[in-house]
């Protein structure tokens, strides 16, 4: 094992890029994954991410041939997770591929509510033909559906602001303008979201034709992955749907102390499409980017620590003998954590 760990060489994966259906902050690359799942022969065997994010790990472990249990804190993670884990009927997929501008005319418009500095986040045009695109994912009748389309709604409203390309920490600070800008500039928010459809059906479409050169049909493959919202600090085996001494291998990386804000950087999609969760997600979150400026070291660092005293716990529960935990841990870069 040692040795073939050894001959990936360089564990960095710089010229590795994860797929683009939806930005998520910190999120590992798919190679990391896919390289320990090789290197520790792990196959027909049961995966655990406990910090799944947006599914990275249960998708290359599904590649692999494998189960897995994807779990999050974060709301918006699991959607875009399910999104990218539920299989899309043929019949489904040529729906999607049929959608046009004119298409959501007569969609019921969905105004946000709870929504600060929405005017300005975005241009009175671009929030119209939003709310448009959120009431007619909301109304489709397949859940499967309303997943993927509502996840591509998301994946779209960091581009229909004057933030566009910028990094989430303005989206988690709530800086929706650049100094110099008074309103945000119009967004083609329709335009943006049948590119982003028509680009994550490809993808998906991808992942589907790796599994079938295989001889293994893409349905019942992704059947094997699960996505849970559980927060890890009061998690149990069954919390995942497991049992004790299951799960063959554990990969996951947990938030780096102090260096991203989950909840808050997703703002947008709390705002739109998942209202009211936005406080009590990111109040659940470890770590938090915005704790360090409380200047309560000492507690943020215990609860951090205890947080990842329970994730042993679980892992020491859940791994049968024999089996594996490979976790990936960051050094946080805040002054207060240097040591």
């Amino acid at each position: 094992v040692t040795a073939a760990l050894k001959s990936v060489g360089d564990w960095g994966f710089r010229l590795s890029r994860n797929n683009g259906f939806h930005a998520y902050p910190s999120t590992f690359v798919h190679a990391l994954p896919a390289n320990l799942l090789v290197s520790l022969g792990i196959k027909d065997d049961v995966v655990l991410d406990t910090f799944g994010g947006t599914g990275q790990t249960a998708i290359e472990a599904v590649k692999y041939g494998n189960w897995c249990v994807t779990a999050d804190v974060n709301s918006v993670a699991c959607l875009i997770a399910k999104a990218k884990l539920t299989y899309l009927p043929a019949s489904t997929r040529e729906y999607i591929r049929a959608l046009n501008d004119r298409t959501f005319v007569e969609a019921r418009c969905v105004e946000p509510s709870d929504f600060q500095l929405i005017d300005k986040w975005f241009h009175p045009k671009t929030c119209c033909e939003l709310s448009r695109l959120v009431g007619f994912a909301q109304d489709q009748q397949d859940v499967v559906l309303q997943t993927f389309l509502s996840a591509c709604v998301s994946a779209i409203l960091p581009s229909c602001t004057a933030r566009r390309g910028e990094q989430h920490g303005y989206f988690a600070d709530n800086c929706p303008l650049p100094r110099d800008m008074k309103k945000p500039p119009y967004q083609p928010a329709t335009k943006l979201f049948l590119e982003k459809v028509r680009q994550a059906l490809s993808r998906t479409e991808r992942l589907y034709g790796f599994i079938e050169r295989q001889g293994l049909t893409a349905e019942s493959e992704l059947s094997r992955a699960v996505v849970k919202q559980v927060d890890v600090r009061a998690a149990t085996a069954e919390s995942y749907g497991l049992s004790e001494g299951q799960v063959g291998a554990i990969i996951t990386s947990p938030p780096y102390l102090c260096m991203a804000d989950y909840a808050l950087g997703l703002r947008l999609s709390y705002g739109w499409l998942l209202p009211g969760l936005l406080k009590a997600d990111f109040e659940r979150e470890m770590g938090a980017r915005r704790l360090r400026l409380k200047n309560k070291s000492d507690v943020v660092i215990r609860e951090y620590c205890k947080a990842l005293d329970s994730f042993a716990n679980l892992a020491g529960s859940v791994v049968r003998k024999g089996g594996f935990v490979a976790v990936v841990l960051g050094q946080p870069v805040a002054r207060q954590y240097c040591d």
